[in-house]
């Protein structure tokens, strides 16, 4: 009996000695995983710092990388710096202009015109003979500085997207006048006053006319309203389309049989006359200041600056 409970207890000591070491292994394998993992993340952690961190050379090129610079969209000619937001392949330095309608298209029977559908208008100063305007349907004012040879976009401030007429001062061609046109009525269209030789553009007059295809001079100076002390022509004069400007067009129609009058040069626009004027041609007299309209109805002149016409 004293044999067996001696046989029990070495049964027992040495389960207990088995478990103890089963323990003491599970516990020295866990701790290796974490020396493991350890080493692991102290690794990627290193590679992530070595690909983020510039290096020397990289910091040279980031701190010699010129000023952003981008294109006037008006003017292209000219620069100007680029806002904080701007980024490189927002600005014009990464565009090429290329032509809307091209030969081949040509050759497959497509036409159409160059920023446009139309050219209604044109224009060109009478003094140096190198400013010129061109007015579009739909595709706005280009402008050519040096006779025609090279040609831009001069829309700064013209809210209308066409132009059927310009009247250039010939005594200041830093002044000129453009009625605003499109395909349909609108009050961005009307009179637009340039100061700058079409830089930019003011409007004088709103008129919801539409213009379309109206190719009449119907908006001109007068030569003989020259004022010294102000630099330019007084006098300027607009004829209004009605039924030449009766078109099935989008918008609220402004109806204005009349002739109007400005005697600031532009700036601000009267009725000189509600008998006759509309729908005309409109010419001055260099240097007698007399007003000549022609219609269909006939040709009609004025020597008293509007108020009057004989036919």
């Amino acid at each position: 009996m004293k044999g067996a409970l001696n046989m029990i207890k070495r049964i027992i000591f040495f389960i207990s000695i088995s478990i103890i070491l089963i323990c003491f292994s599970s516990c020295k394998s866990e701790e290796n995983v974490k020396i493991d993992n350890t080493a692991e993340i102290t690794s990627i952690a290193t590679t992530i710092q070595t690909e983020t961190t510039p290096s020397e050379t990289e910091k040279s090129t980031m701190e010699e990388t010129p000023k952003i610079i981008e294109h006037n969209p008006v003017f292209p000619s000219k620069e100007q710096a680029a806002p904080a937001y701007a980024l490189p392949a927002l600005t014009g330095e990464y565009f090429t202009q290329m032509p809307i309608i091209s030969a081949a298209l040509r050759e497959k029977g497509y036409f159409g015109g160059e920023g446009g559908q139309w050219e209604v208008s044109i224009a060109c100063d009478p003094v140096e003979g190198s400013l010129i305007f061109c007015g579009t349907d739909v595709g706005g004012i280009y402008r050519s500085v040096d006779g025609g040879e090279m040609w831009e976009p001069a829309n700064s401030g013209m809210h209308s997207r066409g132009c059927c007429t310009f009247a250039i001062d010939p005594n200041n061609i830093n002044n000129v006048l453009a009625v605003g046109a499109n395909s349909g009525y609108s009050d961005s269209n009307g009179i637009y006053l340039s100061t700058d030789r079409g830089e930019t553009w003011t409007q004088a007059y709103p008129a919801a006319i539409c213009g379309y295809r109206d190719f009449r001079e119907q908006i001109a100076f007068d030569p003989s309203s020259y004022d010294a002390e102000k630099g330019g022509s007084m006098i300027a004069y607009w004829s209004p389309g009605v039924d030449k400007d009766n078109y099935q067009a989008w918008g609220n129609r402004d109806i204005l049989p009349y002739l109007y009058k400005s005697v600031d040069g532009g700036k601000s626009w009267k009725i000189v006359n509600k008998t006759v004027g509309w729908d005309s041609i409109v010419k001055v007299h260099p240097t007698k200041g007399y007003v000549y309209i022609a219609n269909d109805s006939g040709f009609y002149v004025s020597y008293n600056e509007g108020a009057d016409f004989e036919k």
